[in-house]
């Protein structure tokens, strides 16, 4: 089989948030003095995080794209609901607005081991690449600082497109801009079973999962448990130099 794109996923795939979203939603009303952080735990400022996340993108999803909204908005929104708890009564709107910039801008990732190095290996005169991700734009920029950004062909967000995955029309997206007609010409990567290894499949794209453990719905030939295993499976497709 000769695939003419291999499509990533970013979040658990390739990069991963240093630490936790609570960690640093933490450290940053520590940094700006404005909250509880002695009394507050890294598991409860997740939890109230999820829960404000799930809520307000119910409401706003591909973070805005259909109610008019930026997504820098919407991330504003869950910010202000999973700090509420925590902020200083007399915290001031302009010192919660420091706050918010500051965590957007500087939101920190680091790349997933052996992530550069399994994009090198890729033989982009075989094959086009690319990342999918139902997040943000920021996703170019996050890239970018990682390093990772030029081994791509190009890079899309759901938030650009108003496509979530498993939609299937977000991975037809994908096919669309790679200039493939053939969903069996392509190939998904990504560690969430519904929308990175059977919304592709829904399709007629190939897909890969890789997390851990494996899933039993998941075949072994389209499992790996991390990206070394996985440029040993691109190889036997000779998309590798």
């Amino acid at each position: 089989m000769a695939f003419r794109l291999v499509a990533f996923d970013a979040l658990n795939t390739l990069i991963r948030i240093t630490g936790s979203t609570g960690q640093q939603y933490l450290r940053t009303l520590d940094l700006h003095t404005i909250g509880t952080v002695s009394s507050t735990t890294e598991d409860a400022m997740n939890a109230q995080f999820w829960q404000a996340r799930t809520e307000i993108m119910s409401k706003h999803p591909a973070y805005g794209f259909y109610t008019q909204k930026t997504s820098e908005e919407v991330w504003k929104k869950i910010f202000e609901e999973t700090t509420r708890p925590f902020v200083d009564q007399d915290t001031t709107e302009d010192e919660l607005e420091e706050a918010f910039q500051y965590i957007y801008n500087t939101f920190d990732y680091e790349l997933i081991e052996n992530a550069s190095d399994l994009l090198k290996s890729i033989d982009r005169s075989k094959t086009k690449t690319c990342v999918y991700t139902n997040g943000d734009e920021r996703i170019h920029r996050i890239l970018k600082q990682l390093g990772i950004y030029d081994h791509f062909d190009f890079v899309l967000s759901s938030a650009e497109t108003g496509l979530e995955k498993p939609r299937a029309q977000a991975y037809v997206r994908c096919l669309e801009v790679a200039g493939i007609k053939e969903p069996s010409e392509a190939v998904y990567i990504g560690d969430d079973v519904e929308k990175d290894f059977l919304g592709p499949r829904r399709l007629g794209m190939h897909s890969i999962n890789i997390l851990p453990n494996k899933p039993e719905i998941v075949p072994d030939d389209s499992y790996v448990n991390n990206l070394n295993s996985l440029k040993r499976v691109l190889s036997k497709f000779e998309l590798t130099h």
